[in-house]
């Protein structure tokens, strides 16, 4: 693959016709060959150098950890016993439900029925029922005091318009077409 291996005397020349022109195939064939193999050939040095640095890095991370267990030790060796002492306890004590113990003491029965996802009884259904459905109408009643005023504010705008412009307008077909509606 290397050019130094190619015969170049037989592969462009032709010794038996030394006055015709060189084939240009051979030519075109011959440069393809060069850069195709070149670019393969980077690509696989590339993929063999990334291949390799990531074993180095797994090598560094534990390389790394084992010099952070020799300074914590280093570290606590340097301090004087009696510190050391006071550092490491012997015995300890864990109370793993002092949490839930706080939890449930401040709660009363609906709270915990919610917690513990218990099935509401019909009553309880109907009043939460009643309470969302008071919460809608309350809602729309306020939506629909701001629909009156923005409505009203249109009207007296095109009243505005109207006597701008002077325009007739006849109040009774005004009321005819509110009617309809």
């Amino acid at each position: 693959m290397v050019i130094g291996e190619f015969e170049y005397d037989s592969g462009f020349s032709n010794n038996e016709n030394s006055n015709s022109d060189p084939p240009v195939f051979s030519y075109i064939l011959f440069v393809l060959f060069i850069v195709i193999m070149t670019i393969l050939l980077m690509n696989l040095l590339v993929g063999l150098a990334v291949d390799d640095i990531k074993e180095v890095q797994a090598q560094a991370n534990l390389k790394r950890q084992a010099m952070l267990v020799d300074l914590a030790l280093n570290v606590e060796k340097a301090f004087p016993r009696f510190i050391r002492r006071r550092m490491i306890s012997e015995f300890e004590t864990r109370h793993p439900n002092w949490m839930r113990e706080k939890l449930f003491t401040s709660l009363d029965g609906e709270d915990i029925r919610k917690r513990l996802r218990l099935e509401q009884t019909p009553f309880e259904k109907i009043e939460s029922r009643q309470d969302e459905t008071k919460e809608t109408v309350r809602k729309l009643k306020t939506r629909l005091t701001q629909l009156n005023s923005r409505t009203e504010k249109i009207e007296m705008m095109l009243k505005a318009i109207v006597t701008h412009m002077d325009i007739e307008v006849n109040e009774d077909e005004l009321d005819e077409e509110e009617d309809a509606f």
